[in-house]
């Protein structure tokens, strides 16, 4: 798993000297930090193992997008299964937004 890859360790790791006084803990991580600089971390433990599919225009899209995503999803404390359908449909845009 991406969150497991060292290059991602080192990462939480400077963020965790970055951050001492943030409330905010994402799953996965163990770490307090800012929504952004989670994004930032579930995007890189996303493509760390390079298995992400290239988009036309050549990019990278999955992983900018899904780490945001993951990011905000997992602050939202009203999150339900009912709503996969607003992450799903959040997904879809932003690939189709890099498309543009």
């Amino acid at each position: 798993m991406g969150l497991e890859h060292p290059t991602v360790k080192k990462l939480m790791q400077h963020f965790q000297m970055q951050h001492v006084h943030v409330s905010e803990t994402f799953p996965g991580l163990g770490l307090q930090m800012p929504v952004t600089d989670a994004a930032f971390v579930y995007g890189t433990a996303t493509h760390v193992l390079d298995f992400e599919p290239m988009f036309d225009p050549p990019t990278h899209a999955v992983s900018p997008v899904l780490g945001a995503l993951f990011a905000l999803a997992s602050q939202d404390t009203d999150w339900h299964a009912d709503r996969s359908d607003v992450f799903l449909r959040s997904f879809a845009v932003g690939i189709a937004l890099q498309a543009e």
